[in-house]
């Protein structure tokens, strides 16, 4: 957790190389070695703009978010 009192860093979800099958998991870019699991709203279940990757702390805020909640919910782009 080396990276958890880092800056935010502010990104594209589309930008990052996904770790597997998910669409929601991605590698972390900073410390190549982490990844982010993208998590939900508790009570709405939408995807949250902050993320962080489970590794090294480093936190991230997705700036296409609503095209991802969009996606999700069938709708157009």
């Amino acid at each position: 957790m080396i990276n958890v009192k880092n800056e935010i860093i502010k990104l594209n979800h589309s930008d990052l190389k996904r770790n597997g099958e998910s669409i929601y998991r991605s590698k972390c870019p900073i410390c190549k070695t982490g990844v982010m699991l993208m998590g939900r709203d508790p009570i709405t279940g939408d995807l949250q703009k902050l993320d962080y990757c489970i590794y090294c702390g480093q936190h991230y805020l997705y700036l296409d978010i609503d095209i991802l909640r969009n996606f999700e919910r069938g709708e157009k782009c």
